[in-house]
């Protein structure tokens, strides 16, 4: 049976003292309190509110992508993913932790049949050119993702791809142009119509970076072959457990408290973590964006400014204890570190007992490199105590499809969970809207010509001549 195993010791006052861990009666009294959020949260989701919560029951979409993978991507030999953010980096956690490590090097033969999954979520042009050059046009199956179909960045790359397209297939190009985005509204949708283009939905009531377990993570993941039914079954499974259980027993709650407190209570407002498995780490990677865009916020919901949320990092065991550790241990105490850790690997590497007269190996010989990652974490944990620097384990016991869903869904619920706590608007990202209006300006789209004179006023006032340091080499 699939599992999730919360140990938080590590983060009580018994573990690493009263100025750096919670009291028993601080976290009871905190978790006591956040029942009365879990029944705003059911309230809020029975009126048609939080609909990433229902995600897991979308049997037609699941039926839909089967249909069209199993009819538009015979001879397809590549997936590119063309999204940034929300709508790239849950489609990446998905799939580089189900399919296997260099899963695009494998001959098609060991890949299932299924086509190679590549991810363009920048506009770096030697990426974006490399790409391009690489792939074979006739056997390439552009995916665009964007919720608003109108991300510039996302634009551009399909600009590009439907430039290559056109050149190789002619006509044709539309037969290898998918696209993910609101149902309604939007150049996507538009374009779409007009062209003819396959479609997928992203649901209207769901935010980007909510959005993994709806097409935007599902269609490339089923691409590769991967048990997406499985996906939202343990998704499903997480959901039932976090809207039912007390408090104390409840995952996303315990997790979201603790967070919580350890930033205001504590001041540890930075939050490190560090999976101790490979397959984990783009998980990692995509509950950074959740976490920082959800809760990152000046104000609160009766409009006064707070500036709160911690600052969310990514570490990877056992590599990063070679160059993050050193900070970890000895640098401020503001960090709470989640260790992210697996039971049983889909893999295992026997060490053999070469070079026994050598202290430096012998003791490495007849062990296995699953025995070496957990002391290499458990060594990491000690030295954190030791240092008093409060962290805790989430314990998967397999890296499966089931798990990915229960991974994904435990984090969006305890997300959700620590907005309310944080008292803000968990769902909306207003940081973001400035950046994109001075990109505008600057490349010069029509109605923000007036605004490209103001940015260039803001630079030039800000670093007047002479804040500039130019070194010939």
């Amino acid at each position: 049976m699939a599992t999730v195993t919360i140990d938080y010791k590590n983060v009580t006052s018994n573990a690493v003292g009263p100025e750096h861990g919670l009291t028993e009666q601080e976290l009871s009294v905190r978790l006591k309190r956040s029942g009365r959020l879990l029944e705003e949260m059911a309230s809020e989701r029975a009126t048609g509110g939080l609909a990433f919560l229902d995600l897991p029951r979308q049997e037609g979409t699941v039926e839909a992508i089967g249909r069209f993978v199993e009819r538009k991507l015979d001879g397809i030999e590549n997936f590119v993913v063309l999204g940034i953010g929300g709508s790239a980096l849950g489609a990446k956690a998905v799939y580089s932790a189900l399919l296997p490590p260099f899963y695009n090097l494998l001959p098609k033969k060991k890949r299932g049949k299924s086509p190679r999954v590549f991810v363009l979520d920048n506009v770096d042009p030697e990426e974006t050119g490399a790409l391009m050059n690489l792939l074979s046009p006739k056997e390439t199956m552009f995916n665009v993702v964007t919720k608003s179909g109108e991300t510039t960045e996302t634009l551009a790359a399909m600009l590009s791809a439907v430039e290559l397209l056109k050149k190789a297939v002619g006509d044709r190009w539309r037969d290898h142009v998918v696209l993910t985005t609101d149902p309604e509204k939007g150049f996507l949708r538009q374009l779409a119509r007009r062209e003819n283009l396959a479609t997928f939905d992203v649901p209207p009531r769901v935010g980007g970076r909510f959005s993994v377990l709806t097409p935007v993570g599902l269609l490339p993941a089923a691409a590769a072959g991967i048990n997406i039914k499985e996906v939202l079954a343990g998704a499903g499974a997480m959901d039932s457990l976090c809207s039912s259980a007390a408090p104390a027993e409840n995952p996303a709650c315990v997790c979201a408290v603790i967070n919580y407190l350890m930033d205001t209570a504590k001041h540890k407002n930075v939050l490190a973590t560090m999976p101790y498995a490979y397959a984990l780490k783009d998980l990692a990677e995509w509950f950074r964006q959740l976490w920082a865009e959800s809760l990152g916020k000046k104000l609160s919901l009766e409009k006064k400014v707070v500036n709160v949320g911690s600052t969310p990092v990514t570490a990877v065991g056992a590599t990063d204890q070679h160059s993050q550790l050193q900070l970890f241990n000895e640098g401020p105490h503001d960090k709470l570190i989640v260790f992210l850790e697996v039971e049983s690997f889909r893999n295992e590497v026997n060490l053999p007992a070469l070079f026994p007269e050598d202290e430096n190996t012998a003791f490495l010989g007849g062990k296995k490199l699953s025995h070496l990652i957990r002391s290499e974490k458990r060594g990491t944990e000690l030295s954190l105590l030791e240092s008093r620097r409060p962290n805790y384990t989430i314990m998967f016991s397999e890296v499966s499809p089931r798990i990915v869903g229960a991974f994904i869904m435990l984090f969006e619920f305890m997300t959700a969970v620590a907005g309310k706590l944080y008292n803000v608007n968990t769902f909306d990202q207003p940081g973001v809207a400035e950046s994109k209006v001075a990109t505008f300006a600057l490349m010069g789209r029509k109605g923000y010509e007036s605004r490209t004179e103001d940015m260039l006023a803001k630079v030039n006032g800000v670093a007047p001549e002479g804040n500039t340091v130019r070194c010939e080499v």
